[in-house]
């Protein structure tokens, strides 16, 4: 990232951009003033002061883009529910920070979609006021780590970390995040600071032993403010610039969160339409009923989960003996893959939705705990050995038997296809590996 890309929004956020830019260009202290000023659409420094000395100096007040963030909530019986949203305002519309694809590459954003061009909206009800608080926080401060810094989320978490297969000493609640106009990578990770005391010069050490560099900040984070601590990390030589996104982020407020909710509560219905909903031409529907959700519905029906509520799974059952054989296949990949996150992160998804699907599909009286909880989630097999390209290639024809079995035994159904197209994502991983490409 480049210095020319960071908008300051305060009088504190220009004097630090203002010291990064006479190093890299060696120009007096005024001038340089001057010109990060300019960068925060201001004519000049003394203009800057002026102006921000009117507004108070609120650093989002020159900001002209209205984004609302909603997650609706409901208890678990379904009796008592609302709805929480909170107002941002930007430098750019949501779809100016991040594209609908790349909302799948964070986990405070994964969940939501683009209702609108000022409204990101939870597609899912959340099981209480406090979570949807959260998430929303959450989403907000991803959104705002984007408007300031100009990076994006992405999936290339193997890549950034140098291609290596050991991981950074304390990595915790990591991300990755690309400049897109060099496609350059940055790490960001956010450990709980008491998990990484007296791990300082290890992590130091691992980071330089890479080629990487690695720099904290001050400004809370996206993870958990005031638990974790957040630390940078980019290639040491051709890497973004640190010096550069520390100051765009301290230069930020607080990070928002939920204990000190800024947002409004609102009742459940009627749905929350934003002036940029108004507009469109197709009217908003209300959100479904608990009773619309279990219902069949093209081949699949629903039901509910102590962790991500309300689901949806096909309507037919799969053969214990069916199941058996997924659970081995998928068993002998997780054994192999497990430092290759692309195949085990996914095989483990897919494990998790048939797990929930055979408790359903069958009584106690036809599959007791026992064999219940052996099934999927027993012992995996203890001489399984490394994933390499040669395993990877037994690997990839066990998955094909698991979308055979799949495909042959459920019905086509969104939650259906969902599973295969995770299974697809998990073969792709496993292809480029068999490539030779990372």
């Amino acid at each position: 990232m480049s210095n020319n890309t960071v908008r300051p929004s305060s009088i504190e956020g220009i004097k630090r951009l203002a010291k990064s830019i006479k190093r890299e260009r060696g120009i007096t202290h005024t001038l340089s003033l001057d010109e990060a000023a300019r960068q925060g659409a201001f004519q000049n420094f003394r203009h800057a002061q002026n102006v921000l000395s009117a507004r108070g100096s609120t650093p989002r007040a020159r900001h002209g883009h209205t984004v609302y963030i909603t997650s609706y909530w409901r208890d678990r019986d379904g009796r008592t529910r609302g709805r929480e949203t909170l107002k941002l305002v930007l430098s750019r519309p949501w779809a100016g920070l991040v594209s609908r694809a790349e909302l799948r590459h964070h986990r405070a954003l994964r969940d939501f979609r683009g209702d609108a061009i000022d409204h990101l909206e939870r597609q899912q009800d959340v099981t209480s006021q406090a979570s949807a608080r959260d998430q929303v926080c959450a989403a907000a401060r991803a959104l705002v780590f984007m408007d300031a810094t100009g990076l994006r989320p992405t999936n290339q978490r193997h890549e950034a970390m140098a291609g290596s297969g050991v991981q950074l000493p304390g990595l915790d609640h990591w991300s990755v995040w690309k400049e897109t106009s060099t496609e350059k990578l940055l790490v960001v990770d956010e450990p709980y600071a008491a998990a990484i005391r007296g791990l300082e010069s290890q992590r130091e050490t691992w980071a330089a032993g890479h080629g990487l560099h690695l720099r904290r900040t001050a400004w809370g984070g996206l993870y958990s403010p005031g638990d974790a601590v957040m630390e940078l990390m980019s290639d040491s030589t051709d890497g973004v610039s640190l010096d550069t996104i520390v100051v765009a982020l301290e230069s930020l407020p607080d990070p928002l969160v939920s204990s000190a909710w800024p947002g409004e509560s609102a009742p459940y219905a009627p749905v929350f339409v934003t002036p940029g909903r108004a507009v469109l031409k197709t009217r908003k529907r209300e959100r479904p009923s608990p009773h619309d959700l279990l219902r069949p519905y093209r081949n699949s029906i629903g039901y509910g989960s102590m962790i991500g509520g309300l689901q949806r799974r096909p309507d037919a059952r799969m053969p214990l003996d069916a199941h058996e054989r997924v659970a081995t296949l998928l068993k002998g990949v997780l054994a192999k893959s497990y430092e290759r996150k692309g195949v085990y992160n996914r095989c483990d998804r897919i494990r998790c939705d048939l797990d929930d699907w055979v408790q359903r599909e069958y009584k106690t009286s036809d599959l007791p705990a026992e064999q219940f909880n052996a099934l999927y989630y027993g012992s995996l097999p203890e001489d399984a050995g490394r994933l390499t390209r040669v395993s990877a290639v037994a690997c990839h024809a066990d998955l094909d038997q698991v979308r055979e079995l799949v495909t042959q035994h459920y019905p086509d159904c969104v939650p259906r296809r969902s599973l295969l197209r995770t299974l697809e994502l998990a073969q792709g991983s496993l292809t480029a590996l068999i490539a030779g490409k990372r």
